[in-house]
């Protein structure tokens, strides 16, 4: 019974110990990392928090292990042998390293996949705003999977699971799915060259997959275009091989308008060109080159084919071109000049018609 209660206090005595080191340590840590928050060390608060609490699990939960395993070995209880205990603690100590060297790559990486792209927004290195946060984001789970499937091996290792085989089995279902998947892997693949080599970005109007319309969203697999008639589709990206984007650069607005064979052709064109003038005057926010009478275009059947070509920002060509008919349909009608159109003649014939 001495024996008993003796072995008793002295577990005793071990916990209390155990618990005095863990908050001795706790505070220790809890004084290291306010002393960093006060220097500013560069790493962001949440990286901070992440290594303190984790520093702090560690510290609460090995004190206490190594209590309990000190405990038992005053009533005799032999849980491991000492050099079986020497090896558990020698690979804890590794998969615990490892575990927290992946948390920390993880977190500088994404860190560095943060301030680049962050750093891309201000001075425009890789285009529109939506296609940077896709790329961020699948840079980061690039980044996540690879390191933390590595440091999975690295854990299996220590505990002494070859991971050869385990590699070779994945590479054989791998290819087993990757045969029945080509389609959506292929998806994602081009989907991912799409944001990168930034052939269109959402808003943008494009023709691709015989689809033409609005770009409404971009994603790895699928790509949503809204025609002008309001429908949607949805464009796998496997089957975007060719891509016209009509809002990279100046467009162009052209307008053919015909005079009749009998009119002055040079007293019509100084007259349209002064009318285009006009118009590059009140629609400057959106022209780029000011409109052109370029001169005669076609001799058609009945009248004289003159063209006028101006450019202006994307998606505003058909709005200029709508202004450039009205405006000189109505210089040549003030200036008395025709604009031939289709007439039909009925000729009646009276001959034999009786007069009562």
């Amino acid at each position: 019974m001495t024996w008993f209660f003796l072995n008793l206090g002295k577990t005793i005595l071990v916990f209390g110990a155990a618990f005095i080191a863990q908050k001795i340590l706790c505070r220790l840590i809890n004084r290291f990392f306010r002393n960093k928050e006060q220097a500013n060390s560069g790493f962001t608060e949440e990286f901070r928090d992440m290594i303190h609490t984790l520093l702090k699990t560690l510290v609460f939960y090995g004190t206490y292990f190594a209590a309990i395993l000190w405990a038992f070995q005053f009533f005799g209880v032999n849980i491991v042998e000492k050099l079986n205990l020497l090896i558990l603690a020698g690979n804890l100590l590794k998969i615990i390293g490892i575990i927290l060297g992946a948390r920390i790559i993880v977190k500088i990486g994404q860190a560095v996949v943060e301030r680049l792209f962050n750093h891309s927004v201000r001075t425009n290195l890789f285009g529109e705003e939506k296609r940077i946060e896709t790329l961020k984001v699948l840079s980061k789970s690039v980044i996540m999977y690879a390191v933390y499937f590595l440091a999975v091996l690295m854990v299996l290792e220590t505990l002494g699971v070859k991971t050869g085989s385990i590699l070779a089995s994945a590479g054989i279902l791998g290819l087993a799915v990757g045969f029945g998947a080509q389609s959506l892997v292929k998806d994602v693949i081009t989907g991912f060259f799409i944001i990168l080599e930034n052939y269109f970005t959402v808003g943008e109007y494009i023709n691709a997959a015989g689809v033409g319309g609005i770009v409404e969203e971009m994603g790895l697999r699928t790509t949503k275009i809204r025609d002008w008639s309001g429908e949607l589709h949805i464009v796998p990206n496997s089957q975007i091989t060719m891509v016209t984007n009509h809002c990279r650069g100046k467009a162009r607005a052209m307008v053919d308008i015909g005079i009749a064979y009998e009119e002055d052709m040079d007293h019509a064109m100084e007259i349209l060109q002064k009318a285009a003038d006009k118009v590059a005057e009140e629609f400057g926010e959106v022209i780029v080159n000011a409109p052109v009478v370029l001169g005669i275009q076609d001799l058609g059947p009945s009248d004289v084919i003159i063209r006028i070509v101006a450019h202006t920002k994307p998606m505003e060509q058909w709005r200029v071109e709508r202004e450039l008919r009205r405006r000189l349909k109505q210089a040549l009608d003030r200036e008395g000049i025709e604009i031939p159109y289709p007439r039909r003649v009925i000729i009646q014939n009276t001959v034999g018609v009786k007069e009562e």
